[in-house]
């Protein structure tokens, strides 16, 4: 999304859109954002539809409340995979080993992971609530720090005159679309600092997108917006080693499985919110 041309044609893809004319000052309200995740990993053949099925598992809808002060956004409801067939494939050293580099790069990056994001007052404070399988951890710091750069680039969303900013948080390029007519300093999953929110969000080249579909403007009830306090607390560090560790150990888990039985197949997007399975195959059965 780069440029006044792209913002029109993000605006122009956005359908069933509201904008509320409450709040005149435009500093209290919610705002509605779909996500996406997109993933750049050599897979073998068999594996050719895992980054679909990944992809379309690490989207998920996502409401930002927000006051002058703080904000909160937390995950929508949504059917988790949209209707994407699941990936099948052999439980082979090569797929397993494929499969293990596929996970690490999706859990890092997929918004769904993300339950809940808090700011609290010009970025001070910050929680964010993951979700990995059946497991929650709380990780708190500040807001993301990103040395902006406002551009003189201008384009329109939702209604919404926006301006695009450039920057880098973590070694990665970031791109934001700020909105300076809803004059509070937030935006999704932890960035903000700019002279408007956020409407329009692209992380690493594009890798995770977030994009504004409706804004209501108004009073927001009172106690919505609340420091999360679910899950174990744990730091950056810690989840990263975690994550490591658990994807580790799951493809261990599928190597034994090889080692017992003549024949095991996988599956991706499996049923029942479960994102990954691997059984014992018989004959010609599926998993």
């Amino acid at each position: 999304m780069h440029g006044y041309g792209a913002m029109r044609t993000l605006s122009a893809g956005v359908l069933a859109i509201t904008v509320s004319a409450g709040g005149a000052d435009g500093q209290s309200g919610t705002i509605s954002y779909a996500s996406s995740v997109s993933l750049d990993v050599e897979m073998p053949g068999e594996l050719a539809e895992v980054p679909a099925v990944l992809e379309a598992w690490g989207s998920a809808p996502f409401l930002l409340h927000f006051t002058p002060s703080q904000s909160l956004m937390v995950q929508g409801e949504w059917n988790r995979g949209r209707g994407v067939a699941p990936a099948r494939f052999r439980a082979t050293g090569t797929n397993l080993n494929a499969l293990g580099r596929a996970l690490e790069a999706w859990y890092a990056v997929a918004p769904s992971i993300l339950s809940q994001a808090y700011v609290g007052e010009e970025g001070s404070s910050g929680v964010k609530l993951l979700t990995v399988s059946r497991a929650q951890f709380r990780i708190a710091g500040g807001g993301t720090p990103v040395e902006w750069r406002i551009t003189e680039q201008y384009g329109e969303h939702l209604g919404y005159e926006v301006t695009r900013a450039v920057g880098e948080a973590a070694g990665q390029r970031v791109e934001a679309w700020f909105a300076p007519d809803i004059p509070v300093s937030f935006g999704p999953a932890l960035y903000g600092g700019l002279p408007g929110m956020i409407l329009a969000l692209s992380v690493n080249e594009g890798v995770t997108t977030y994009t504004a579909t409706e804004v209501v403007l108004g009073v927001v009830e009172d106690g919505l917006i609340r420091v999360p306090e679910d899950g174990e607390a744990i730091s950056s560090e810690e989840y990263r080693s975690y994550l490591s560790s658990a994807v580790t150990q799951t493809i261990s888990i599928f190597r034994d499985m090889t080692r017992r039985y003549p024949k095991v197949e996988c599956m991706v997007g499996w049923r029942n919110d479960v994102l990954l399975q691997c059984l014992q195959s018989r004959g010609d059965s599926s998993p």
